[in-house]
């Protein structure tokens, strides 16, 4: 089609990272599912009395890895997926406080984001802006990659 632009390297790691979350939070919930079918047979042992036995089951440390290790891979996938989305609205010209405002954390929160991208993508420093911006404004400068933050959408 005529008229598509190519998408960004912070863009395309947005994808990729949104990809990411999807399959860890598919793990996740996995792994949720069946810890909660699991619970099933232990409450059988506590009314049977057996609560003991819960603790003597050879599967209960394996599950508490197993949900460490979901919960820790679905975290990192969060990170990335903001990180990236940090790095696009950097290459926008956006502050560390809209950035703040636009997931609904501090500036200071922001504020490590926008470092930590600086340093995976150096070339981000340019992008960096003091100052407040006018987000439509690279729209008026023909500019199709701005984005509006939207401080009532929340990332999660």
């Amino acid at each position: 089609m005529t008229g598509e632009r190519a998408l960004t390297p912070y863009e395309i790691e947005v994808a990729e990272a949104v990809t990411a979350r999807r399959d860890t939070a598919a793990r996740l919930q996995g792994v949720l599912a069946g810890i909660v079918d699991g619970y099933e047979g232990e409450m059988a042992d506590v009314l049977d009395g057996r609560s003991m036995d819960i603790l003597l089951l050879p599967a209960a440390g394996q599950i508490r890895r197993d949900m460490s290790e979901a919960v820790t891979e679905f975290e990192s996938a969060r990170h990335r997926y903001r990180l990236a989305l940090v790095a696009v609205a950097m290459d926008h010209g956006l502050t560390a406080r809209q950035i703040g405002d636009s997931f609904a954390f501090s500036r200071q929160l922001a504020s490590r984001y926008l470092k930590e991208a600086r340093t995976k993508w150096p070339e981000l420093e340019a992008h960096a802006l003091d100052e407040p911006h006018e987000v439509g404004a690279d729209m008026a400068d023909g500019d199709s990659r701005a984005v509006v933050a939207d401080p009532g959408a929340r990332v999660r």
